[in-house]
């Protein structure tokens, strides 16, 4: 897998950890691992669950639970137990989690109605059924169940006591319990000897989450490893943290034999040519003069590494800084003083006049950016999502995360999407014209609250800009996003 061998890439030449000193003690365990990118350092979490060394959803820092984790892995694996890992020793780690991650073959899962993912370990064999609430998920060896589920008009206050209030007539053991910031955990061990994990989160009006299930008696398939690293998966797509996918390595090869068989007559088909890059091109924009940018969350998915081209021809390295995929928003950051950062308000009005800027077709139109020009059509989006805006502005394959603007050169919203023409047209023979999508400007700045990101706030022209003035200050704050 793609995240897989690029660690290992890191790790052959050094770049990721530095040998460790003969003893280490917290703080400068702390200080090596902080130094690494943030989604190596969620790299090496995710495999320390993996291995079972650490009970905590991958966030990037360094804590004293991890720090007595990595020490209990050195120690079962003959390494000095100074909580400071080597390039050496990570290659270990991830020897060591392999077969886990090969046979959970976890699997990103839509959930059919809210569209919010979950990771899912169907290399456990598990057979998917529709529910009313989603979906279910259960192994033919009875070893573990799944419920995906989203309960419409349901706060999670009244979720978690319920919840709660159901394990305790069950006389479960409650091993942990939390509610806090719109979400609830829950493990508990039932009389049956069965164990159950639950995670939700206020999703709008709505609580979606998932609930494990699982029964050693009849195979460990380490229940409490694959409770963590979906929690985890849940956790960054409903509150916007950083996230990595999770590792799917392919089995690995067996040794030739000795003495190979004579060849078969019948001849064998030519190797596949490995695939080439697949490279990927989007829009963002400037947010603060110190380098982060937004984009859309979509347009940054499963990229190996993404580059961003400024209004003045500098092609930067962007680093993913948050990611919240049910919004489709994404935040980055590149080592360059923005020009012009974008001025956000968080308000719309049906019928308005708004601009949108960005870098559609970039493989046969102009690389300097297109400028179209439209109105609010309606408040909402599609299925009346309250976090769209329709627009009538024209948009293409590459304006995804680019600005939508006012007459006064604010932000009002990010480019999402369009709907397809041509589907609706062979479903409904009606042909649509103009009928598209962006994410709304008060959903970015709660992104940005969310991540502790400083913003612009609205300014009001003294009259309404000249499009050639408006095309020119969009062009000014966006960048060209590659993704490869």
């Amino acid at each position: 897998m793609r995240i897989l061998s690029s660690l290992r890439l890191l790790l052959a030449a050094g770049a990721l950890f530095a040998a460790a000193p003969a003893f280490a003690d917290f703080g400068a365990a702390q200080r090596n691992f902080s130094a690494a990118p943030l989604n190596e350092r969620l790299l090496i979490q995710t495999f320390l669950i993996g291995a079972g060394y650490l009970n905590g959803v991958p966030s990037g820092d360094f804590s004293k639970r991890q720090y007595e984790g990595v020490q209990n892995f050195q120690a079962e694996n003959g390494f000095r137990a100074d909580g400071d890992l080597t390039a050496a020793q990570i290659d270990a780690l991830i020897e060591l989690a392999r077969p886990w991650f090969q046979s959970w073959g976890f699997r990103k899962i839509f959930h059919p109605s809210r569209n919010i993912p979950l990771w899912v370990p169907v290399g456990l064999g598990l057979r998917d059924s529709r529910e009313d609430a989603g979906l279910k998920f259960d192994d033919p060896s009875r070893r573990i169940s799944i419920t995906f589920a989203s309960f419409s008009s349901t706060p999670i206050p009244a979720a978690f006591a319920l919840m709660t209030r159901l394990y305790e007539e069950k006389r479960a053991h409650i091993h942990y319990k939390v509610m806090k910031d719109g979400w609830f955990v829950l493990s508990a061990s039932t009389p049956d000897g069965v164990d159950h994990y639950l995670r939700y989160h206020q999703d709008g009006r709505a609580a979606t989450g998932f609930t494990l299930m699982w029964n050693n008696a009849n195979g460990n398939v380490h229940g409490e490893r694959i409770a963590i690293l979906m929690s985890g998966g849940l956790w960054a797509t409903m509150t916007g943290a950083p996230a990595v996918d999770l590792p799917n390595p392919a089995p690995v090869p067996a040794p030739k034999p000795a003495n190979p068989p004579a060849a078969s007559a019948k001849a064998s088909p030519p190797a596949r040519e490995p695939d080439k890059d697949r490279i990927s091109t989007g829009t963002g924009f400037f947010i603060a003069a110190d380098g982060h940018f937004v984009t859309s969350a979509h347009v940054i998915a499963d990229c190996a590494s993404i580059k961003a081209r400024s209004d003045d021809g500098a092609i930067l390295d962007a680093k993913l800084v948050a990611r919240d995929a049910t919004n489709d928003l994404a935040l980055l950051k590149v080592d360059k003083t923005a020009a012009k950062a974008a001025h956000l308000r968080p308000s719309l009005r049906l019928g308005e006049n708004v601009a949108a800027f960005g870098f559609p077709h970039a493989d046969i139109l102009a690389t300097s950016g297109n400028f179209t020009l439209g109105n609010v059509t309606a408040l909402s989006g599609l299925g009346d999502d309250s976090r769209f805006a329709q627009i009538s502005t024209p948009v293409q394959a590459g304006n995804s995360g680019g600005p939508l603007l006012d007459r006064d050169g604010n932000v009002v919203g990010v480019v999402a999407m369009k709907l397809n023409a041509l589907k609706v047209a062979s479903e409904g023979g009606d042909l649509p014209q103009n009928v598209n999508f962006a994410v709304k400007a008060t959903m970015l700045v709660n992104f940005l609250d969310a991540n502790r990101i400083q913003y612009l706030t609205p300014v009001a022209a003294e009259k309404p800009l000249d499009p050639a003035d408006l095309a020119d200050r969009a062009k000014s704050m966006s960048v060209f996003v590659v993704c490869k």
